[in-house]
């Protein structure tokens, strides 16, 4: 049971690569942002020059 939910959430997962959403970020730590899109897919995201705080809403597109 527990391989064919993980083969039904890879699948969702890549439906969603391309797409924009916007994010809430709910924790980091050194390299990483982490939060939640609109739809509730839990997400992180590489820290990059930008520097953003927790709870800031910002967009992004999924790429993998």
């Amino acid at each position: 049971l527990n391989n064919l939910l993980k083969e039904i959430s890879k699948t969702n997962n890549k439906t969603e690569i391309g797409k924009s959403h916007t994010m809430i970020i709910d924790s980091e730590d050194e390299y990483k942002y982490f939060g939640y899109t609109e739809n509730m897919k839990q997400i992180s995201i590489k820290k990059s020059d930008s520097t953003h705080h927790i709870g800031d809403f910002i967009d992004v597109t999924i790429t993998d």
